[in-house]
């Protein structure tokens, strides 16, 4: 996605960082219970840019097919 030329490098570098942020929830809440509660921080974190990230996906998969050109 990042040397691609269809999407920009910030959707790129946002879905690496949502990503980022809910693999160390998953490690945190799988493997370290005493960490729970700030692991869900990350998780709130990961949701709310989750969504941005495929509203900007869906956003950029959508213009090709508004222009009519195959």
């Amino acid at each position: 996605m990042l040397n691609g030329r269809v999407f920009s490098k910030a959707i790129g570098y946002v879905g690496i960082l949502v990503f980022g942020l809910m693999l160390i929830f998953e490690v945190c809440s799988s493997f370290v219970r005493a960490l729970f509660g700030m692991a869900m921080i990350f998780a709130a974190g990961g949701g709310l840019l989750s969504m941005a990230w495929y509203i900007l996906i869906a956003r950029r998969l959508v213009r090709p097919g508004r222009s009519g050109k195959p």
